[in-house]
């Protein structure tokens, strides 16, 4: 039955009273929040009341320490973070340029944004010495105008001091020339996906940094020295990584003045062949490393051959992790030849290798040595190793820091007997007249290479502890199964 006229109008009047309540019942809320607000518009929270100095110190440590990858434009970290909390946090960060002196760009995924993002950022730092890391490629991603990004950022040259550039061989020629440098101090340079196919490397050197006069520290990756045009005789760090020998050699030749040298090496499979007038001497080097690369391409970086055509007579530091191609007779012949200073010595042998059998009797470790870390001791070397260094003073006289790293190789000591042999060693030398006193000792086990070890075997290091030592024993930083301050029966 359909309603008459008069149930519609009694239902309309309803309805209109009920809105008129609200109304009302709405107008007095807005009369109970404008003072409530006001109170509070009066209020100022803490953190606000700080000095702006102060707060913008708190915003530079909010800043990550390392990104998850290249780029480090993110809104869930500082400093664009701190952009969005409020306004007053907002106009801090923007005036603070130490914010935006760091920038990370990985320009294919910010493609035509990438030119608008490093003026903005780096505008916002002013004057403050600039950490640039820009990786490519760039000339064929979706960027718009790949010659306007350079231009952009060598506008902000002069106050770059630190600048990692990451690019395919395509962008080589389009790579500014001649660039106002004059704060650069630290420079690194990678080519993307290089397969070291030599008919493919570019001709003309690049010329972009050639007036850098404060450059200092050097890193190439896959890039012959030849083909950048750079101040080399001022360079005092290098390093190059993905080289073959005739490019290590180029390199030590070019920069006389070097006093740090790292290189990643290829075997020289053409044979480099030698002999004694070959070798080249380098007496400015007091610290030199070679490590283990792992290419884009099948190329697995990790030879120590460059040993045998090397003499380094000042070397204060030496360096192998992780590298193949030599043997304790090649490193004996390099440490004899160059007759070095050497104060740190740090044996870690690549997956060819066997365990470390270095003939620590060698005469030019004795003298200056003070820190020596050696992965895989063989069980020979253990043993001659502790029975020297608790009953010879003469024996590595300086040694103060001293780390075993053990995975279970064939013919490697094991966790037990070195803790065995340590633990009457190192008692020993404390009471050896004209012997230095150890002042760390590391033996750290590898993968799931480990031992149950008693209280009683681990008494001896706790005395230690007690006297002083730095004593750790485990399977790393981050998975410590004993320490001097644990106890109770221990697995490592």
């Amino acid at each position: 039955m359909l309603p008459t006229n008069a149930d519609l109008r009694y239902q309309v009047a309803r309805l209109s009273r009920q809105i008129s309540a609200q109304e009302r019942r709405l107008q007095e809320m807005r009369a109970q929040l404008h003072p409530l607000q006001l109170r509070l518009d009066a209020l100022t929270y803490p953190v606000l009341t700080l000095p702006l100095e102060i707060t913008s110190e708190i915003f530079l440590h909010c800043l990550p320490v390392v990104h998850s990858g290249v780029d480090g434009i993110s809104t869930s970290e500082a400093p664009l973070l701190l952009l969005r909390i409020c306004r007053q946090w907002r106009r801090i960060a923007l005036s603070t340029p130490a914010l935006w002196s760091r920038l990370g760009i990985d320009v294919p995924r910010r493609e035509n944004h990438a030119t608008d993002i490093v003026d903005t950022w780096l505008g916002r730092a002013g004057q403050c010495p600039l950490s640039v890391t820009v990786k490519g490629p760039i000339k064929y991603t979706e960027i718009d105008d790949s010659d306007l990004f350079f231009e952009t950022l060598c506008r902000h040259a002069p106050t770059i001091r630190s600048l990692e550039l990451e690019f395919d061989l395509d962008d080589w020629e389009i790579l500014p020339q001649r660039v106002n440098f004059s704060a650069l101090t630290e420079l690194t340079l990678r080519l993307f996906q290089f397969d070291r196919v030599v008919d493919e490397c570019p001709s003309d050197p690049v010329e972009m940094f050639n007036d850098v006069q404060g450059l200092h520290r050097l890193f190439l990756s896959q890039i012959r020295c030849r083909l950048v045009v750079l101040p080399w005789q001022q360079l005092r760090s290098f390093t190059g990584q993905l080289y073959d020998i005739f490019e290590c050699m180029e390199a030590l030749s070019l920069m006389p003045h070097l006093t740090e040298c790292a290189f990643s090496m290829f075997l020289d499979e053409g044979g480099f062949e030698g002999d004694e007038a070959q070798v080249f001497s380098h007496p400015g080097i007091r610290s030199f490393t070679l490590f283990r690369t792992l290419s884009d391409t099948e190329y697995l970086a990790q030879s120590a051959e460059l040993l045998e055509f090397v003499t380094f007579p000042n070397l204060e530091s030496l360096q192998l992790l992780d590298v193949d191609h030599y043997d304790h007779e090649i490193l004996h012949s390099f440490l004899e030849r160059s007759s070095p200073p050497l104060k740190r010595l740090v044996v870690h042998p690549g997956d060819d290798q066997g365990p470390t059998d270095l003939a620590l009797t060698t005469q030019a470790l004795h003298a200056h040595l003070t820190e020596l870390e050696i992965w895989y001791p063989d069980k020979s070397l253990a043993s001659l190793f502790f029975n020297s260094l608790g009953a010879d003073a003469s024996f590595l006289p300086r040694l103060q820091e001293l780390s075993l790293h053990c995975q279970g190789r064939r013919a490697e000591a094991s966790v037990g007997g070195l803790v065995g042999l340590a633990a009457g060693a190192l008692a020993k030398r404390g009471s050896l007249p004209g012997a230095a006193q150890l002042r760390k000792f590391r033996l750290i086990a590898m993968g799931t290479f480990y031992a149950m070890l008693s209280q009683a075997e681990m008494a001896p290091f706790r005395r230690l502890k007690i006297q002083g030592m730095d004593v750790f024993i485990g399977r790393g930083r981050n998975n410590c199964l004993f320490d001097t301050a644990q106890s109770g029966n221990i697995l490592v």
